[in-house]
């Protein structure tokens, strides 16, 4: 399936239930919306539950704003800062972000329109993991 940036845009509206596995130290669940900000911009929200291996389990959330700029699609931190710039190829997309001496590789898949796959490769001095999400489409 070949996507281009504006559909993968069109796809994210909505209310998405998330599962995510971060290796070694834990796992969460929970639910995300994807709401129009303008014909541009999406807001991100997840709200779910962190469980770390350490036996920790409380609230957690992530915001992002997705932001589509021509034939890419900017995936950015609340502040504005772009975390990854996606230049969809097939239905995937992969870019990398620097904070500070860590990489994030981040790699997005929408594998139908209920389905979209997200995952982190972390790295650097002091880290060594993967962060994957799966997002499944609620209906209604």
């Amino acid at each position: 399936m070949t996507i281009t940036a504006q559909q993968l845009f069109a796809a994210l509206p909505g209310r998405w239930r998330f599962s995510r596995v971060i290796t070694g130290q834990g796992s969460a669940i929970g639910e995300a919306r994807f709401e129009p900000v303008s014909g541009t911009e999406l807001h991100y929200r997840e709200d779910g539950t962190l469980t770390l291996d350490t036996g920790y389990t409380g609230p957690a959330y992530r915001e992002y704003r997705y932001q589509l700029d021509g034939e890419v699609l900017r995936i950015c931190f609340p502040d504005g800062r772009t975390m990854h710039t996606l230049r969809p190829d097939a239905a995937e997309a992969t870019d990398t972000h620097l904070c500070g001496a860590d990489v994030y590789t981040g790699h997005y898949r929408l594998a139908d329109q209920d389905t979209l796959h997200i995952s982190y490769q972390v790295a650097g001095p002091h880290k060594d993991f993967t962060i994957a999400t799966v997002f499944r489409r609620v209906s209604g």
